[in-house]
């Protein structure tokens, strides 16, 4: 009887639909934990049906007065969103609550800058090749100069680095489970030409 599936219930099933939709599995623990430790405290008990505009508004009102993150609002109202998305198409409820309800926008864009010749310097000298850092002192130089994230640098094996041409690719990243991935769109394929004096640190 859809009238009596609680929120807990039903966010349950829209997990197991997930791993069915074959996510990554670091997608889907992000559900799981934003599940785990912000919506099923606050809707739980609620009959899905039950739940209201109001209420969702409550609930987004008090994530915002925590002074959480925009993104981490953002993921957080997505996953509920989710929830209500697939219960209207399996017509557990008639409506979506969240429809009318504006996303979480940023206000203010973070100031990034990149590293000053001096800072670069400062860096690697710190580092000193000869210390007990001399194993991450080449993805140190390689993060410099390609702007690659830690998975990526992780994931680089010798077939992504010709030495000839004075290349790396970059194409695939490892995660905190040790899991090799793929980049979700072709702008995250790259292929970085670095100077001699770089490659000759992997070497």
């Amino acid at each position: 009887d859809p009238n009596g599936i609680t929120f807990s219930a039903y966010a349950k099933h829209f997990i197991d639909h997930q791993h069915g939709l074959e996510h990554k599995r670091k997608t889907i623990e992000g559900y799981e934990s934003i599940l785990s430790y912000r919506l099923l405290p606050y809707f739980k008990n609620k009959r899905i049906r039950s739940i209201t505009t109001t209420d969702v508004n409550i609930f987004l009102d008090s994530l915002a007065k925590e002074g959480l993150a925009v993104k981490t609002k953002r993921n957080i109202r997505n996953v509920l969103n989710g929830i209500m998305v697939l219960a209207v198409q399996e017509n557990v409820i008639g409506f979506n609550p969240l429809t009318k309800i504006p996303v979480f926008r940023e206000t203010k864009k973070e100031n990034r800058r990149a590293l000053t010749g001096e800072e670069v310097r400062q860096l690697l000298h710190a580092l000193d090749y000869k210390s007990v850092n001399m194993l991450i002192y080449p993805y140190v130089y390689l993060a410099i100069y390609t702007g690659a994230r830690r998975g990526e640098l992780c994931a680089l094996t010798w077939d992504d680095i010709d030495v000839e041409k004075g290349t790396v690719s970059i194409n695939k990243s490892i995660n905190e489970h040790l899991d090799i991935e793929v980049p979700k769109t072709t702008n995250a394929y790259r292929v970085n030409v670095i100077p001699k004096a770089v490659m000759a640190k992997l070497l």
